[in-house]
């Protein structure tokens, strides 16, 4: 049994691994983060996990958060192959979510504090769910802003 410390780097931090790029605020990329929860759960299968954000997590909720991320790539992937983008896409994709990460749950506002995670309401899903929709679909899309080399900073531009 382990403890990994997962934390967020600070932009400093961000700017020495990649210098010579232009950094997005956030650019979270859910095609990379999948293979590296695969590999953290299979390098680690008794561990336990202290991220950036939120509470200590075990292994499971990794593996939870993993599935998460696989179930809202698949349910937009499949949004924009039958056409649908912006909010028709939010609205076509939250109710399949929502069932299992987001049922029950408290209406969120900013002022709000998030609720206490239960078997069928993650905490954070009320007032993140809408924008991770809309930041994958961009990604899916290709639309997304992502760091890139300042020679090609013209290209840091949503959908070229």
């Amino acid at each position: 049994m382990g403890r990994l410390l997962l934390s967020d780097l600070e932009q400093c931090e961000l700017r020495s691994l990649y210098e010579g790029v232009e950094l997005a605020a956030h650019s979270p990329e859910t095609p990379r983060n999948v293979p590296a929860l695969e590999k953290l759960l299979a390098d680690h299968p008794a561990g336990t996990f202290v991220s950036g954000h939120g509470d200590v997590a075990t292994v499971a909720d990794v593996h939870d958060f993993r599935d998460y991320l696989v179930a809202l790539r698949d349910a937009i992937a499949k949004a924009q192959a039958a056409g649908k983008t912006d909010q028709v896409l939010v609205d076509a994709v939250l109710p399949q979510l929502q069932e299992k990460y987001g049922k029950d749950c408290p209406t969120a506002s900013p002022d709000k504090k998030p609720s206490a995670p239960t078997a069928t309401c993650w905490g954070f899903f009320a007032p993140f769910s809408k924008r991770n929709i809309m930041q994958t679909a961009a990604e899916l899309a290709g639309s997304k802003k992502v760091p890139i080399p300042l020679a090609d900073a013209d290209k840091n531009v949503a959908g070229k």
